[in-house]
């Protein structure tokens, strides 16, 4: 029989695993854009692309130049930014490693043919903190104004370092764009993203 203090316990305990579960499954902040979210792009021109453009939503591929993962998935990344623009989803490469030169940044998108997309230079994590990104690949989708509807994986190809199907089962980030398209609130993704970490450095 539990003492009243074990109950206490208890129901902290049951509590606690309920706020995490609820952390856990919203997919990404929902702030409002302002006049302070610019991003240089590669050649240090400000960008707002947290701004209503016109666009019926906003795509933001959170990579970095080193990830292999990352680079497996640049032709995949390539055709969905092309596929979607023509629906009127804008996109963006995010490369968020700030010990790495513009320069850098922009041979890898040369390298690996990422051109549909507008690349920016996230430098100080404004976007990496205001979507909460913490892998590389990682897709944030945000509404016009900035509200954000989804943060998840691509797609299931990757289930962990080194272990890959030759195609993938679920296409989460396709899956979010076509909801949003059709007026409705994309789920959030089946499976974690695999990837390499972002730094805060």
């Amino acid at each position: 029989m539990f003492h009243f203090r074990s109950l206490c316990q208890y129901a902290a305990m049951r509590l606690s695993i309920a706020l995490l579960l609820a952390a856990c499954l919203v997919p990404c902040a929902s702030l409002a854009s302002s006049d302070r979210d610019t991003v240089p792009d590669l050649n240090g021109v400000l960008v707002r692309p947290l701004s209503n453009h016109g666009q019926k939503a906003s795509l933001f591929l959170f990579i970095t130049t080193d990830c292999p993962i990352v680079n497996a998935y640049a032709a995949e990344m390539e055709r969905i930014c092309a596929a979607y623009k023509r629906k009127g989803i804008s996109s963006y490469l995010v490369y968020t490693d700030n010990l790495q030169s513009a320069k850098e940044d922009r041979h890898h998108a040369d390298a690996f043919k990422l051109r549909t997309a507008q690349s920016l230079r996230d430098a100080e994590h404004l976007l990496v903190k205001r979507f909460g990104a913490a892998i590389t690949p990682q897709a944030a989708v945000a509404l016009p104004g900035g509200r954000c509807v989804y943060l998840g994986r691509i797609d299931d190809r990757f289930v962990d370092f080194g272990k890959a199907r030759y195609r993938p089962t679920t296409r989460d980030l396709r899956d979010a764009l076509d909801a949003v398209l059709a007026g409705r609130r994309p789920a959030p993704a089946v499976g974690r993203a695999i990837g390499c970490y972002i730094s805060n450095k």
